[in-house]
């Protein structure tokens, strides 16, 4: 199984560094990386809940 990372950052088109795609929406993903709707025969359950970490944001 070929499994590739992705950095998106998201809320603005111009790209950083360290960043793979820059998106001005998420709901913009699903153009700029196709692949991940094309999984095919290979699809594989993850477990997001481990990798999360809360966070506070003042706006």
């Amino acid at each position: 199984m070929n499994c590739t990372t992705y950095c998106v950052q998201v809320g603005s088109s111009a790209l950083v560094a360290g960043a793979d795609v820059a998106l001005e929406s998420i709901h913009n993903i699903k153009e700029a990386l196709p692949e991940l709707w094309e999984a095919g025969e290979h699809v594989q359950a993850v477990d997001l809940r481990s990798a999360a970490v809360e966070t506070t944001v003042l706006a």
